[in-house]
């Protein structure tokens, strides 16, 4: 018959056998494996303790991600990697890293890197020379200066976060954005990598060869060329201006409209239109303002001034207005006449 103090032990040692076999389970997690090294030794460190040295082709894993370096060092209980000279790292989430030096912690995830950096991430490259990594968010980081490149565009800051699983980007300070049909300047912009929007949320410019904007929010969708203007929003074009609260314009389909507070000028012929809504479209060379609409034409002698329902300017061949259209509870007044019509053909 067994006597108590053996049974006493036996149930101790069930018990703890489980701790100790999560424990080794947890801990192994933590710990770098070392897979090759042409050379290899224990150096002693007062100051961190054993270090392992290895030299030459050196490969080591941790979980799912490679490690690759000319030479290295690894410090405590596996636990933290120096490497330097042609670092590689290599995470199963497409995600591949190149620099010349990196310092990374096991327990953390966390990595360092310095110098020639390259990040690939299928076909987007980010090119800097300080930048940290976080392989449990997958987020990398950068605060001197950076590069990404996709197949289409090219994003420079002098702060960056980007989001490899999220397929984002942030950019901060001294944005530069060069996209086939904009150069888009900037303080703060997002960048959806899948999508090719584009969106910013500080003062910022856009120049295309026959256009100039400025807004201070909106964004830019590069797939289906929408650029969505908001707060002090502006559109500068070869032979008209448009302003306004919130503007949109799609340069492919040559047209352009405007919501609150807008007003399409054209510098040329001295005409202007006023509407809580305007359409503009080149390839039909017309122009509409609606809903509290009125014109202004600055003659050589004197303003005639327009209102009505609905105004339409009619554009000639190189878009400059020919005829100005009111309809709909017209009134017009200048110094020398003034008068009320149901409608009103106004040859500029």
């Amino acid at each position: 018959m067994l006597s108590q103090k053996t049974i006493l032990f036996t149930i101790l040692i069930s018990c703890c056998i489980p701790l100790l076999l999560r424990a080794q389970t947890k801990d192994s997690t933590k710990t770098i494996e070392v897979l090759h090294a042409d050379k290899w030794n224990m150096i002693r460190d007062s100051k961190v303790g054993n270090k392992q040295r290895l030299l030459g082709a050196v490969r080591a894993k941790h979980e799912q991600t490679l490690f690759f370096c000319d030479s290295a060092y690894i410090y405590g209980q596996n636990n933290d990697i120096e490497a330097f000279g042609h670092v590689i790292i290599e995470m199963n989430d497409s995600v591949k890293i190149y620099a010349d030096y990196l310092k990374y912690n096991a327990t953390s995830r966390q990595a360092l890197l310095k110098d020639n950096i390259v990040l690939h991430n299928r076909n987007k490259r980010l090119y800097t020379n300080d930048m940290a990594y976080d392989r449990n968010t997958g987020m990398a980081n950068y605060w001197i200066w950076g590069k990404l490149v996709d197949s289409t565009n090219i994003l420079t800051s002098t702060k960056g976060y980007y989001y490899s699983r999220e397929k984002l980007a942030k950019f901060k300070d001294n944005v530069n954005v060069q996209t086939p049909e904009y150069t888009i300047k900037s303080d703060t912009i997002e960048y959806n990598t899948e999508q090719k929007i584009v969106r910013f949320s500080s003062p910022t410019t856009l120049h295309g060869d026959s256009v100039y904007a400025y807004a201070e929010n909106g964004f830019y969708d590069q797939l289906n060329k929408d650029l969505v203007l908001k707060q002090n929003a502006d559109i500068h074009r070869k032979t008209n201006t448009i302003q306004g609260d919130s503007l949109y314009m799609n340069d492919s389909l040559g047209i352009a409209r405007g919501k609150g507070n807008i007003t399409l000028s054209d510098t040329a012929k001295h005409v202007e239109i006023h509407g809580q809504q305007v359409y503009y479209n080149k390839f039909e060379k017309q122009a509409w303002a609606t809903n509290k609409a009125f014109g202004q034409y600055n003659g050589q002698q004197d303003t005639m001034y327009i209102h009505a329902d609905t105004l339409k300017l009619i554009l000639d061949s190189v878009e400059q207005p020919k005829q100005l259209l009111a309809f709909q509870e017209m009134r017009f007044f200048s110094h020398q006449i003034q008068g009320m019509a149901d409608s009103l053909c106004y040859h500029l």
